[in-house]
């Protein structure tokens, strides 16, 4: 299911069957549906945490890291929804947590805090 959060800063997109972060529309064909997680066990979940970079890098395929969108960032109430969306899924365990996008350590303090209660939450493996 795809969820729309907004936020002051702006609007995120949430499939909360794939765990996917996105700044930009996801495709409803791309999320299928389910009604639990098996096991309660993620193999993987991709946050895009931030679509700014402070670099100018000449070889960036991302066009600066914001992929030719509006530099946005990441903000606590939006980390708690997903945070809670996820958990609300039955998940007990995730495999692998990638925090995605432009510089995603551009906000370090959002990234500590969201790790933080996360692991508090959900139980992360330390691979």
């Amino acid at each position: 299911m795809i969820k729309t959060i907004e936020t002051d800063i702006g609007t995120y997109y949430f499939d909360s069957v794939n765990f996917t972060l996105s700044l930009s529309p996801i495709s409803k064909q791309s999320s299928p549906t389910l009604d639990s997680v098996e096991d309660g066990v993620l193999k993987k979940v991709v946050i895009n945490i931030s679509n700014s970079c402070n670099l100018s890098c000449s070889y960036c395929y991302a066009d600066g890291g914001n992929y030719g969108m509006d530099n946005r960032i990441m903000d606590l109430t939006t980390a708690d929804n997903i945070i809670q969306e996820i958990a609300s899924k039955g998940v007990t365990q995730i495999n692998r947590l990638i925090l995605f996008g432009g510089e995603p350590f551009f906000k370090y303090r959002i990234i500590y805090i969201f790790y933080r209660k996360i692991i508090y939450i959900i139980k992360c493996s330390e691979n």
